[in-house]
């Protein structure tokens, strides 16, 4: 419960407040009693009990524990009448005498009930009572906290003092009897976390705490449960404030309880304690000794500790303890982090818009003549004798034209390669002549001949059995009654082979035998473009090709005839009244359709069986699922499958429906017997699928080659400069992943005394949250490092009349759009920021970092863990040392040196006049003619464009992402305007991104290219293997382990002066 007590409903609330009201009716009789100077005893107490309840204890009415509770509640009303004339007196010794003989003179509590063992119920005697409070220096302008209120046996004597109460009590009864008697609120929280629970405005200037010992709520027994709840006091505690604590013997530096006492010395250290001999508790019904602990929150010195035998030898301690501090009305600023020298960085000079561009000139169209063009069956003849493969290079064979001979056709642009175990198998002979015009013929190349050859062979023919659809739609079932489905043809040609241009040719091939509808699915809508280029250069009209997007869902396609494209993310879309995209596209083509259907990119389709690992089991994806029914729903049309990485992955191929992997004929009886079979045999098995598939007609997988590719690793040496941001960042890092332990701790994922893990998987997204903030921050910063030296290189590339690729993984879109939507009406109107790495981790501290408070419990079988803790109407609790924590690391990181994410600082050097940016960003962040700051927002083709600018061009610098990667050509062209300049690609990737760089993208490496492209990957020191060992210098810094891949692309780690020394040492050997 976390509510005040008489803010809660219900009957049990009721209950205790009737119960709680006899009580206090006894114990005003018993306060009557003490006043008048009789004395009360054990068996007058018993009496009173039973005629308040008209029971007596044995028939359940009342306990002896509520008549001890009564006892207390009394002394509690004696002394607030203030008309007790010991407790004035100017001798602080007669008053404590005074209180021992009152003390001495009540009945001792010898009864325990099951509730106070479990909560510790034992309140602080009256005397030690009264030291504690003289200890505290209690002034009328205080607000005094009590976590353990009890029955306000250490309370009463703030409020004699004048002070302000903040009580709490977590039993319920005892609550309501306080409450009574002191005529002020009660809370019932656990005290545990008395400071995420109370209102953020309630900072107490004292703390009088007497905690239960070794019984914590959720766990039992705890020997640090004192140590909890002091802490938390503590916490709240204001600066300057002072925290009077009873605690048990084993609370010291040395005792049973060291852990607990370190842990609460982390928010403030003691500065006296008092150890008490001698059973102060003794008339409470326990001989247990205690220390007595002041706390003034803000100091720091050395400990006073003493050791006494009775109260009396106590009181002159107490009266001789120093004065409580001042308070101060902020704490005193955390230490800042060590700011390396960082120059001030100068805003690159405004320069006009359109400057650098030559003016447009006007040109009269040029007019082909018209021409003959029918299409006509494709002649080639069938070698007798197959060519035989050529010397293997590696792992590679070059590729040949074996079975065939097309007469007329065009040689292959550039060379094209096959791995030796593709190489090693046939293709069968075909049969099948495509019906295409001369035009098309002329623009593809025998290779590209040969696909639209097999797949026209392949559609030919059935898969061996019938089939009806289950009511799902993404499986069959074998039925004599049922469909025949037509084999299916999988392009697996690597990027750059021309598979957009193959996929044409097939479309044209049915188009031209009257069959006018087809679809394309791919990845990305703006790859649209990409397949009306290939369409066009094959005679037919960009107009043919019209995206699905143009017609709204729930309503017909009126397209009489054309090619519709649609995105895989579109095909998965529904609506709630049932209608979907996929069933739109199915009424378009009619259950009868035997035209093209072309998935690009078809590996999106991935897992759509769903998948079992070691991290456990996945479902179909609701794309792959989606690919799945558009197969069965149309026995007869003609799948061609398009993806460079078809047979890398077992869940690559199962979407792959029409190739009859698996049912009648082949040796899987369904989908999972051939998903088992694959990854049981790993990729020895799939390179047999593979070959299987080309031996049968049904793939065909070739590469480009990439002779004549230059390779050239460009250096950045790290300036002193740099190397001091590296070292802050690392030092920061530090920081934080410290702050990160202590935050689990404190909202107990992670048990503060024990260390034991009691929330493993709040835990685990923690350390993952955090690591991949790393990951993503120094990925950012190794590239902003290395920018020096690359725009250096680029300049000195545009000099030579080249011109250059740059390929980057991030571009810091998710980080601007965070600052635009926190930044005011006025900061968006001013627009000066720089965007950072820095941002990156001040994110993740903003909305990463752990908060939220845990509820420790044991489980059946005897264990500990912990859950996520709600209040009373089902809130969340925030841990409030976690939240102090994490504004603490904001206020410290704001302070770290600003660096320029790379892609800002290319387009502010260079200027947007001569950088072609094809990424993801809607929006960035550019330099006006004024050297104004203003926000440029891009739409979707405005990456187009910006290519379309560098091809032709009117820019010599194109900057692309994964997002605009895809697809993408940016090669030089021979039909281009740009086809005179080599292109100059630069991978500005980092050891995260080494997958990319392992792939080589070939955007600048295509058919048809004047010039083969000179590749020069960045690297921020050097270029090495993993194992690099740490100097003394590094070792104080954050440490990584970064792994290199053996080539170029691998970052340093540790410390960069090292790194660069060891690269001297390689290259001397």
């Amino acid at each position: 419960m976390n509510l005040p007590l008489f803010n809660l409903a219900g009957a049990n609330g009721a209950t205790a407040t009737t119960k709680a009201e006899k009580l206090l009716s006894v114990a005003r009789a018993l306060a009557d009693r003490l006043t008048r100077s009789h004395p009360v005893s054990r068996r007058g107490l018993v009496q009173l009990m039973a005629e308040t309840f008209g029971a007596s204890d044995a028939d359940g009415a009342w306990s002896m524990r509520d008549a001890y509770d009564t006892l207390e509640t009394a002394q509690v009303l004696f002394l607030k009448c203030n008309d007790w004339e010991p407790l004035h007196g100017d001798d602080p010794h007669a008053v404590l005498a005074a209180l021992l003989a009152l003390q001495k003179s009540l009945p001792t509590q010898t009864y325990r009930s099951e509730t106070q063992v479990d909560l510790q119920q034992f309140s602080t005697p009256l005397a030690l009572a009264w030291l504690a409070a003289q200890a505290a220096r209690i002034v009328p302008s205080d607000l005094v906290l009590e976590p353990s209120a009890g029955t306000g046996m250490l309370a009463v004597h703030a409020a004699q003092a004048g002070a302000r109460l903040l009580l709490n009590e977590r039993d319920p009864g005892r609550a309501a009897l306080l409450q009574s008697a002191m005529a002020r609120e009660v809370t019932t929280h656990d005290a545990e976390f008395i400071h995420d629970k109370l209102p953020a405005g309630a900072s107490p200037d004292v703390v009088l705490i007497n905690p239960p010992f070794s019984r914590s709520e959720g766990r039992g027994a705890d020997r640090h449960a004192g140590a909890r709840h002091l802490r938390s006091a503590l916490l709240r505690l204001c600066h300057g404030g002072r925290c009077v604590a009873i605690m048990p013997p084993g609370f010291a530096g040395d005792g049973s309880a060291s852990t607990g006492y370190t842990a609460v010395a982390e928010v403030a250290p003691p500065r006296v304690e008092l150890t008490i001999l001698g059973s102060p508790f003794a008339k409470h019904g326990t001989s247990i000794a205690v220390r007595l602990l002041v706390y003034d929150k803000g100091w720091a010195g050395p400990v006073e500790r003493h050791t006494v035998h009775s109260l009396e030898e106590a009181l002159p301690i107490i009266l001789a303890l120093p004065p409580r501090l001042d308070p101060s009305p902020t704490p005193p600023p955390a230490a800042a982090l060590p700011q390396p020298p960082v120059r001030a960085a100068a805003r690159p000079a405004a320069s006009p818009l359109f400057s650098g561009l030559a003016s447009p000139c006007r040109t009269i169209p040029r007019r082909d003549p018209r021409v003959d063009d029918a299409a006509k069956p494709l002649e080639y003849t069938v070698r007798q004798t197959p060519l035989p493969a050529g010397d293997p290079v590696g792992i590679y064979v070059p590729w040949r034209l074996s079975r065939i001979e097309i007469p007329g056709a065009a040689a292959h642009p550039d060379q094209l390669v096959e791995s030796i175990a593709m190489a090693s198998v046939l293709p069968p002979v075909p049969s099948y002549h495509p019906m295409l015009q001369a035009r098309a013929v002329a623009a593809l190349s025998d290779a590209q001949l040969e696909a639209v050859i097999q797949a026209g062979e392949a559609f030919e023919r059935n898969l061996p059995g019938r089939f009806v659809t289950n009511d799902a739609g993404d499986r069959l079932i074998e039925d004599e009654s049922g469909a025949v489905y037509r084999s299916g043809f999988f392009i697996g040609d690597g990027t750059g082979v021309g598979k957009g241009r193959e996929a044409a040719g097939c479309i044209m091939d049915q188009w031209c035998r009257g069959r006018r509808k087809a679809v394309i699915f791919s990845k990305s809508s703006a790859l649209e473009l990409e397949a009306r280029r290939d369409w066009s250069a094959l005679g037919g009209l960009p107009a043919d090709v019209q995206n699905l997007s143009v017609f709204p869902l729930g309503s017909p396609i009126t397209l009489p005839a054309g090619i519709l494209f649609a995105t895989y993310s579109t095909l998965r879309s529904e609506r709630h009244d049932a209608a979907s995209r996929l069933q739109q596209i199915l009424d378009w083509l009619g259950e009868d359709f035997d035209g093209i259907i072309v998935l690009d990119e078809a590996h999106a389709l991935a897992n759509a069986a769903g998948t079992d690992s070691q991290y456990g089991s996945a479902k179909g994806s609701g794309q792959g699922l989606a690919g799945v029914r558009l197969q069965n729903a149309l026995p007869r049309a003609r799948i061609l499958y398009l993806s460079a990485t078809g047979a890398t992955d077992p869940a690559n191929l199962c979407y792959a429906a029409r190739l009859g992997l698996w049912g009648p004929g082949s040796a899987f009886a369904d989908r999972n017997a051939f998903m088992t079979g694959m990854e049981e045999g790993g990729m020895a098995a799939l390179e047999i699928v593979a070959r299987d598939l080309k031996a049968m007609g049904l793939y065909t997988a070739r590469a480009l080659s990439f002779a004549g590719v230059e390779y050239e690793a460009l250096e950045h040496p790290l300036t002193a400069d740099q190397i001091a941001i590296y070292d802050t960042f690392a030092d920061a890092f530090q920081v934080v992943h410290l702050h990160l332990q202590e935050a689990l701790k404190a909202c107990a994922v992670v048990d503060r005394m024990s260390g034991a893990i009691l929330n493993a998987q709040a835990r685990g997204s923690a350390l993952s949250t955090f690591e991949a903030s790393k990951q993503r921050l120094y990925s950012s910063l190794l590239v902003a490092l290395k920018m020096p030296t690359l725009i250096k290189a680029i300049e000195a590339e545009l000099g030579n009349g080249h011109a250059a690729v740059v390929q980057l993984v991030t571009t810091g879109q998710a980080v601007l759009e965070r600052r635009l939507a926190g930044l005011t009406d006025a900061e968006r109107a001013a627009m000066d920021f720089n965007l950072s790495p820095l941002d990156t981790l001040v994110e993740y501290i903003r909305h990463g970092f752990p908060t939220r408070q845990m509820r420790t419990f044991r489980t059946d079988n005897g264990d500990l863990r912990s859950e996520p803790m709600a209040d009373d109407e089902g809130n969340p609790v925030h841990c409030q040392e976690a939240i102090a924590a994490r504004e603490e690391l904001i206020e410290q990181m704001c302070a770290m040196p600003p660096v320029q994410t790379a892609l800002d600082a290319l387009i502010a050097h260079f200027g947007t006049d001569m950088v072609a940016e094809v990424t993801g960003r809607s929006r960035r962040i550019v330099v006006d003619g004024t050297g104004r700051q203003k926000l440029e927002r891009r739409s979707a083709r405005a990456g187009i464009t910006d290519a379309d600018h560098f091809q032709a061009g009117r820019k010599r610098i194109l900057v692309f992402s994964d997002a605009g990667g895809t697809g993408r050509s940016y090669h030089a062209e021979r039909a281009s305007g740009s086809a005179g300049r080599r292109r100059i690609h630069f991978l500005l990737l980092t050891y995260s991104s080494l997958d990319i760089l392992s792939a080589v993208r070939p955007q600048s490496r295509r058919l048809r290219e004047t010039w083969p492209r000179h590749l020069r990957p960045g690297s921020a020191a050097a270029v090495l293997a993993e194992g690099v060992a740490r100097s003394q210098h590094s070792s104080s810094r954050w440490p990584f382990k970064f792994w290199g891949a053996g080539g170029c692309g691998s970052e340093p780690y540790g410390d960069p002066q090292l790194v660069a020394g060891r690269t001297a040492r390689l290259r001397a050997a």
